[in-house]
This record gives structure tokens, C-alpha cells and sequence, in this order.
């Protein structure tokens, strides 16, 4: 167990040096951050100036080893728009969207599981079929499109709910919806197959020979043994809701980390992109080690080898 952590430890590591490195080196691609707020019939020495203020005019290498260097001291740089640091802007931004992400991935998960359990049980009748294709619709649909969808018919005509903003406690439903659905119909199909093959297993049989209850052949006998591909998704959708705001936060007008990230992009604020590319990429990874290391809790097999 103890090999095992370390080595997910050091892989968790390089995976995250790999994203450093790439983010840094292409967001010196998307142009020149000073040009967003030096008026371009201003002297050249006024531009070279903030060049040389935020030290753009070193050589890219010698950049990089002291972004580095300050991120092993946790200093994430400045932002050039709104001079304060990039961490603290992140961090101000990151409640707005847990209060989205956290509810939307509850939601998710427990419609994905029920839904999928469900589909399971009735797999050879037209209940299962009808929440299977259900399913496969809703994670076809991109959620930007959802989105759309429930602004116009809950925002609009009917008038439920507020479009944009969070003002209101009730501002939530709709991007709460439109992060929770399709990862909800990626798990309900995943749950519904893994299911599927669990009740074929001889330990569901063998319940079913002794007159088990369904519930507890469905429960206690087929669920554990179709928890790895379950848990594989569970942890990709915390990834997902955390990771994939941004469509989300734009479309609501939501002051998340996702809006945060757009805004910064389309300024070339390299410290904060950078700064918000690295947290959601050090909250990935934890995940996806957290999911893996689990497996070994839910399938002694592992554990053993």
C-alpha cells in the first residue's frame, strides 16, 4: 500500500510539472499582455517600461525558472489588470464556484446512481430501455445547449428562476442543473451496464437461490462488485464540475473561477490563468489519486497484491 502511494505520489507530481510548464509557455502565445492596457499611439518607452515592471523582457527560460521559484514559495505572481496577487483574486473567485460545483456533483451522483441502478434492474423491460436512451441523449447534449434550454423555458417563460447572477438563494438551480445533468447520464449508463453484468455474477445467483430480497441481491451483492468503473466516473465528474465551470459561469453570469479564467484570457493576465490553471490541475489530480487509492478499499483483490 505504502509502494503504491508513493508511486501515484510521484506521477501526481510530474503530471502537475508537465501542466506548469505547458500553461506558462502557451500563454506566452496569446500575445502581449501590455498592449491590452498601453494605448497604441503611446511612446514605445512607455510600453518597454511595464515590460520590463513585470520582467516580460527577460528571456522566456530565465521567466520560467522564476516562476518556479516563486511557486515553490507559493507565489503565484501578479496580476498586471488589477495589482493584487494572483493567488488572492483565485481564491476570492473559488466559494462561487463550489457553491455551484458541490451541489452539482450531489446531484449527480445521486440521480446518476439511482437512475442507473434502476435502468439495471429493469434492463430487460421498456422502463430500462426508455432511461437508457434518455440517458444517452443527455450526455450527448453539451451543457452549454441544456443551459439554454432552462434559461428560455424556467428563466424566460416561466420565470422560476433568475438568468443571471447569484443574488438570490434561487440563482443556483439552473447552473446547479446544467453542470449536474450530463455527468448524471454518463454515470446513470456506466452504473446501468456495470450493474448489468454484477447481476450475472454466481454470488447474485447464489442470493437469488436462497430467496435474498431483490433489494439486497441489487444493494449488497451486485453494487459492490460493480463499484470500480462507478467510482472511475464519480471521481471524473468532481473533476468535470470543478474543471468544466467556465461555459457555465459565462453563461449565468456567474463570479466563478470559470468566468475568472475567460476574463484573464482574453486580457493575457499570464499570472492569473496561470494561477487558476494550476489550482484546478493540482484539484484534478488529487481526485483522479484519491479514486485510484480507493479501489483498494472497495476490492480486497487489490489490496492483497
Amino acid at each position: 500500500m505504502t509502494r503504491a502511494v508513493l508511486t501515484r505520489v510521484i506521477r501526481s507530481l510530474t503530471a502537475i510539472l508537465i501542466v506548469i510548464t505547458l500553461v506558462f509557455f502557451v500563454t506566452r502565445l496569446t500575445g502581449d499582455p501590455v498592449r491590452a492596457f498601453v494605448p497604441e499611439n503611446a511612446p514605445p518607452e512607455i510600453a518597454d517600461h511595464y515590460r520590463h515592471l513585470f520582467g516580460l523582457d527577460a528571456p522566456l527560460w530565465q521567466q520560467y525558472l522564476l516562476y518556479l521559484r516563486g511557486l515553490a514559495h507559493g507565489d503565484f505572481g501578479t496580476s498586471y489588470f488589477d495589482a493584487d496577487g494572483a493567488l488572492h483574486i483565485v481564491v476570492r473567485s473559488i466559494p462561487a464556484t463550489l457553491q455551484i460545483a458541490i451541489p452539482a456533483f450531489l446531484v449527480s451522483t445521486a440521480v446518476g446512481l439511482a437512475v442507473g441502478i434502476l435502468a439495471a434492474a429493469h434492463s430487460s423491460g421498456h422502463l430500462g430501455r426508455i432511461i437508457s436512451s434518455t440517458a444517452i441523449g443527455f450526455a450527448a447534449l453539451p451543457n452549454f445547449v441544456i443551459g439554454i434550454i432552462l434559461i428560455l423555458v424556467l428563466g424566460v417563460k416561466l420565470q422560476w428562476f433568475p438568468t443571471t447572477g447569484n443574488t438570490t438563494a434561487a440563482s443556483i438551480v439552473m447552473p446547479t442543473l446544467t453542470m449536474a445533468l450530463p455527468p448524471a447520464a454518463i454515470l446513470a449508463r456506466v452504473t446501468q451496464t456495470s450493474m448489468i453484468e454484477a447481476l450475472a455474477l454466481p454470488c447474485v445467483a447464489h442470493a437469488r437461490a436462497v430467496h435474498v430480497s431483490r433489494r439486497r441481491q441489487i444493494l449488497a451483492h451486485a453494487l459492490p462488485n460493480a463499484a470500480r468503473p462507478i467510482l472511475t466516473i464519480v471521481g471524473f465528474d468532481f473533476a468535470y464540475l470543478v474543471a468544466g465551470s467556465s461555459i457555465v459561469e459565462v453563461l449565468f453570469g456567474w463570479p466563478g473561477i470559470g468566468a475568472l479564467l475567460v476574463r484573464a484570457s482574453q486580457q493575457n493576465d499570464y499570472a492569473v490563468v496561470q494561477c487558476v490553471v494550476v489550482l484546478v490541475t493540482v484539484s484534478v489530480v488529487i481526485v483522479h489519486a484519491l479514486t485510484d487509492l480507493s479501489y483498494r478499499l472497495v476490492d480486497p483483490r487489490l489490496r492483497s497484491s
